[in-house]
């Protein structure tokens, strides 16, 4: 190859390594070896984005999305209440109150129900918020080998002031969004909600008998 020739192909060469991403094979003969240049369509200054088909695209995810706003909706209360001096409580003491605030002489079956715990995780937090003054446990008429929880007064003045300041901060949680926006999500979270809880529903599949 002369020396104009092999200049230009190298020229066009090191432009297309600086847009493209280009993957080399090496193609093995009897006595020679063949390096091959494979042209990708990817430009390398771009990101791989995932497409919706790909099976490891969680951010693409709604179901990826509600955990990490959990997760953050969580790490957010728990910011509020320490910042208040309320440096023990945590967002699921504060959930339970505020269950029981609206619906009080639950047993602990149905909290566990409403806030979506098993019932060892529910009995420990229950316990936690005993050992504070904030609820007590009576006997069952009908059954006394279970009990309905209710709360004290410490623990109505304590949800109160809590749910207060939930509330003061709900502007920077839906910042930017309308009600109508609210209104929407809260469909589609409902609707998203009601397939899983369907699909649980469903008689075990135990393959061809």
């Amino acid at each position: 190859m002369n020396r104009k020739k092999d200049g230009a192909i190298s020229k066009k060469l090191l432009t297309a390594m600086a847009t493209r991403l280009i993957v080399p094979a090496i193609c093995c003969s009897d006595n020679n070896i063949t390096i091959t240049l494979l042209w990708g369509v990817m430009p390398m200054n771009r990101e791989y984005q995932p497409q919706e088909s790909d099976p490891l695209s969680f951010d693409s995810s709604p179901s990826h999305w509600v955990y990490r706003v959990r997760m953050k909706a969580d790490a957010m209360l728990r910011k509020v209440f320490q910042e208040a001096g309320y440096v023990d409580m945590t967002p699921e003491q504060w959930n339970v109150l505020a269950r029981l605030r609206e619906q009080e002489g639950m047993n602990q079956c149905q909290i566990a129900e409403k806030m979506l715990k098993d019932r060892h995780n529910i009995t420990r937090i229950l316990h936690r918020l005993e050992d504070k003054g904030l609820i007590e446990k009576r006997r069952s008429a009908g059954d006394k080998r279970s009990f309905r929880v209710y709360l004290t007064e410490k623990g109505r003045i304590l949800e109160r002031r809590l749910t207060a300041l939930v509330l003061e901060r709900r502007r920077f949680r839906y910042k930017g969004m309308s009600d109508r926006d609210l209104e929407v999500l809260r469909e589609l979270l409902q609707k998203l909600f009601k397939n899983i809880e369907d699909y649980l529903a469903q008689a075990p599949d135990r393959g061809e008998e």
